[in-house]
């Protein structure tokens, strides 16, 4: 045993000892070489980005579309976007607390009625949440390069995944995550909703007519286009076909609102 371990830890420069060496110690071999390489590779690149970024002149983006722009020009096209009341709203108190014990209790009520176990329980129940942090990418090809906000909620997109699967089950339930955390994290995007509203329901029922779901999108489109308001066309929608009661819409929404943070402010 004690050869084996050893012979994981330490990576070799010889073939031989590479073709008997265990599976994973090749993989984590391999991985480090790469990694190496890379380093090597990319540190002329990185010190130049650290010599950069003691100037406060400018901002660096993230690297999916990195480029360097002046802090100012970049700061004043993010005040644009956060103040855009039909996109964003300022809140005063950072709700991240408030919505985790909100999913914690609608876990526990699930597991008192034996929708799910205790381990499952354990699994999915999340333990100190940190608010989503907005940043913005240019978009290099306009001519003014305007800004795409994003939301960097890595651990918010984690949890609702893991939720929504392990709850895969109760299908109210699940879908109904899914589908409010993707109307708020698309910014009311009603089309795209709508395009996978469908398809869920197809998912929970393969049998569903087109002539169903065309029903579906037009009483949907009435709704949204007369309110304005993606939620109670889902709610309504929901409610007719039987899917979902009042009570779980309501408070499963509420707790897949995403919040973004900028500084020491916060917006929904």
């Amino acid at each position: 045993m004690q050869s084996r371990l050893s012979e994981f830890a330490r990576p070799s420069n010889h073939i031989d000892d590479l073709a008997i060496i265990s599976i994973p110690s090749r993989n984590c071999f391999q991985a480090r070489s790469k990694l190496q390489k890379y380093e090597c590779q990319n540190k002329k690149e990185n010190d130049i980005l650290r010599a950069l970024k003691q100037d406060p002149s400018i901002v660096i983006t993230r690297p999916d579309k990195g480029c360097i722009m002046s802090r100012t020009d970049y700061s004043s096209k993010m005040e644009l976007i956060l103040n855009d009341i039909t996109k964003f709203k300022q809140i005063l108190i950072d709700p991240t607390i408030t919505r985790e014990n909100s999913l914690i209790r609608l876990l526990r009520k699930l597991l008192k009625k034996g929708h799910i176990t205790e381990s499952i329980y354990n699994q999915i129940r999340p333990v100190g949440l940190s608010p989503a942090r907005i940043y913005d990418l240019p978009k290099i090809h306009k001519t003014d390069t305007s800004l795409r906000p994003y939301d960097l909620a890595l651990e918010h997109v984690v949890i609702g995944y893991n939720t929504s699967a392990k709850l895969n089950h109760l299908t109210a339930v699940t879908w109904t995550l899914r589908l409010t955390g993707l109307i708020y994290y698309n910014r009311i995007d009603y089309d795209y909703a709508l395009k996978f509203f469908c398809k869920a329901l197809k998912d929970i029922d393969p049998n569903t007519s087109f002539d169903l779901i065309a029903d579906i999108q037009q009483d949907m489109a009435c709704i949204y286009f007369i309110q304005n308001n993606s939620l109670l066309a889902l709610k309504h929608i929901y409610q007719s076909l039987g899917i979902i009661d009042e009570f779980y819409f309501d408070e499963i929404s509420d707790i897949a609102d995403i919040h973004i943070t900028i500084g020491q402010r916060f917006y929904k």
